[in-house]
């Protein structure tokens, strides 16, 4: 039997994002000591890689003329539906704790002269509980957290994909990861790394559509963790937005609110201002422009309001045409001045100090990083038209979580994206908040857990290996069972010669390595090429326009091509993402066409009526008649599971109520203590 290399740590973090940092962070303040993060990519993945006009941060108000209370801010969570009561609670309880971490640690939000953080209104929100550092406030909050790891020497093990989630009798004990420097040598191709608790903050499944505002290194592992036991929590819904296609880029809040033109264009260059004839009226398409600034996310109960502005996109597109935002002149309805916007508008506007003659100039006036954040990439909107599509955004949906952020496996949770914890029609920028706060409930509890068990933090000792060099400390020990593994570049101080297939892990982790390696087939079909063909059609098919017919075609199609095999070694990296990805989709399918046949058209997704969708994704949207939303099942989440056969179940079910606590302080001082290990001395 081939050998493989284990590390034993007490919890292993995969991703390398604001999620994947903060619970590295907190476990290791928790008293863990061993604590590894592993990533395919350091610098992948969506926080690093995206934003938004002014990318917003939403917590609990911090200034002085709003009222608000964490059960205020807990109801206006879940009043958003589809939303577990308990994870609103938690996290609007835990909003300023992780939010002032990340002003401690250099995250530059702004204040007053008084030092108060002056919030603004988003989507679904009353309290003004948005703050934001700019276009990058989540690369910022990264590159600060992935700071605090460093400084904490936390090893990171960089070019490691995460294979199989190896698990006993519905508990965690371990992650099997492919090396992709060692991918030609076949004894360290693979190492386990084993431990009774795994963070995976990945990131939403992005890899599932073509048309995506997400980084192209942006994959996701909900597959990796269905596979394992874990549920899936409203995979249905989705945020889709009108994004830049060049450069992937959301374009909402002041790119809208500065009025810039849309525009199509056809084959032969012949070029048009399509928004006054999808609204009726030059005025009315220019006041929903403005709207979108505020209700970017495509919302199918505003149809016939902003989000009509998406659908006449699409319609172009699927005629054939490209659309483009110009911001070099005025929309039409615009050639005679300010007169032609709502009061809202031209309020607005006037207090910014706004009323360049042109969009750009706008813009430069309101958002100047907006502006600048393109030129970086060599698109001057001064000059230079901007090719425009509506694009997958954010999965409010994803693995399903308990009020610490467990999964059904025990010893596995999720965070940030990855978990879905959004519901049906979150506040915007709430995503940001649920990376610290979901991350931080993960770490307490892996913890308490540790606590319950009264078991001491492994001592593993500080010789071990790495593998990467200057990413942390040297603090896992490589289990090596042959000669020239990674412990003897190390020195052998530490480490246990214990043989891989000793271990429970090993035994798991060495029949996963041999049924992956099993799906390399010389005749096998280009996994990249596969991986393409099926994100096509679910962009054309079940992203914000759903054809119930096409998906179940779809989903055929998927299980006819399962399992995704690799011709080369080379190619295992993609097929292993490929598979992830097409197990994802398929939950997702599952999920949304249950939703469409239950609720019809429910939050980001119209849903076409039987027999109208011949066509969807290439013919005029005008033609087909829309399911209405029968039932929008607010109070449920809905629940997709694997069977034992590997088929897939949804079902509806209802969501856990919002909590009212009225707890005494004595008793839950009492009681924090004995859980936290605080003896009557204070010490723990």
């Amino acid at each position: 039997m081939n050998q493989l290399q284990i590390i034993q740590t007490d919890a292993v973090v995969v991703g390398t994002g604001a999620a994947g940092y903060q619970a590295a962070c907190c476990i290791r303040q928790d008293g863990r000591k061993s604590v590894c993060i592993v990533t395919e990519q350091i610098d992948w993945g969506t926080s690093r890689n995206v934003g938004s006009d002014k990318q917003t941060y939403y917590k609990l108000s911090l200034c002085s003329d709003r009222e608000d209370s964490v059960y205020g801010m807990a109801a206006d969570l879940f009043a958003g539906g589809a939303m577990h009561g308990d994870t609103a609670l938690c996290e609007a309880a835990g909003s300023v704790k992780a939010f002032m971490k990340l002003n401690l640690l250099g995250v530059p939000f702004p204040t007053n002269e008084y030092g108060e953080y002056i919030g603004y209104q988003t989507d679904h929100d009353t309290k003004g509980r948005a703050t934001s550092v700019g276009p990058l406030t989540s690369k910022v909050m990264t590159e600060k957290l992935e700071g605090a790891v460093l400084r904490k020497g936390i090893p990171i093990y960089d070019k490691m994909l995460a294979a199989e989630i190896l698990t006993e009798n519905g508990r965690v004990r371990g992650v099997l990861a492919l090396d992709l420097e060692h991918l030609e040598e076949e004894d360290m191709r693979w190492v386990c790394f084993e431990t009774g608790s795994v963070v995976l903050c990945t990131g939403g499944p992005a890899i599932a559509y073509e048309k995506s505002v997400y980084p192209a290194s942006q994959t996701g592992s909900a597959g990796l963790a269905l596979r394992a036991g874990a549920a899936g929590c409203n995979l249905d819904l989705w945020q889709y937005g009108l994004a830049s296609v060049g450069f992937r880029w959301n374009l909402s809040g002041s790119y809208q609110q500065v009025l810039p033109r849309y525009v199509s264009v056809d084959e032969g260059g012949a070029e048009r201002e399509f928004l006054p004839e999808a609204f009726g009226s030059a005025a009315r398409a220019l006041d929903n422009v403005f709207l979108k600034g505020y209700q970017w996310p495509f919302d199918s109960r505003k149809a016939e309001g902003s989000s009509r502005v998406d659908l006449a996109v699409q319609r172009e597109i699927a005629l054939g045409r490209r659309v483009f935002l110009d911001y070099t002149k005025n929309p039409c309805s615009m050639e005679r001045g300010f007169g032609a916007l709502s009061d809202a508008a031209r309020e607005y506007l006037e207090k910014s100090g706004a009323l360049g003659e042109t969009p750009f100039a706008r813009l430069e006036q309101l958002n100047p990083q907006a502006a600048a954040l393109y030129r970086r990439h060599g698109i001057d909107l001064a000059r230079d038209r901007l090719e425009i599509a509506v694009c997958a955004q954010h999965n409010n949906g994803g693995i399903a979580v308990d009020a610490h952020w467990q999964t059904a496996v025990e010893g596995l949770y999720a965070a940030g994206e990855a978990a879905g914890t959004f519901g049906l029609a979150r506040p915007g920028g709430t995503a940001l908040n649920s990376t610290q706060v979901g991350a931080q409930r993960a770490a307490e509890h892996i913890a308490m857990r540790a606590r319950q068990r009264q078991a001491a933090p492994m001592e593993i000792g500080d010789a071990g290996n790495t593998r990467r060099g200057p990413r942390g400390t040297q603090e896992m020990s490589a289990l090596p069972g042959t000669p020239g593994s990674a412990s003897e570049a190390c020195g052998s101080a530490g480490v246990s010669e214990t043989a891989p297939a000793q271990t429970e892990a090993g035994r798991r982790a060495h029949s996963g390595r041999g049924r992956i390696e099993g799906r390399i087939c010389p005749d096998a079909l280009d996994p990249m090429a596969l991986r393409g063909r099926m994100q096509r059609e679910m962009s054309a098919c079940a992203a914000f326009v759903r054809d119930p017919e096409r998906m179940e075609a779809l989903e055929k199609e998927i299980r006819r091509n399962l399992p995704v095999r690799a011709r080369t070694v080379q190619e295992l990296p993609g097929a292993i993402e490929t598979q992830d990805m097409m197990e994802t989709q398929l939950a997702m399918l599952s999920a949304m066409r249950l939703s469409a046949a239950e609720c019809g058209s429910r939050g980001a997704a119209l849903v076409l009526e039987s027999g109208q969708g011949k066509a969807s994704g290439t013919a005029n949207l005008s033609e087909y008649a829309y399911a209405p939303e029968r039932d929008a099942r607010a109070g449920f989440v809905l629940t997709t599971v694997r069977g034992a056969d590997g088929g897939l179940c949804s079902r509806f079910e209802p969501v856990r109520p919002l909590p009212r606590t009225r707890d005494w302080f004595e008793t839950t001082w009492k009681r924090y203590n004995a859980a936290h290990g605080i003896s009557p001395e204070g010490a723990e």
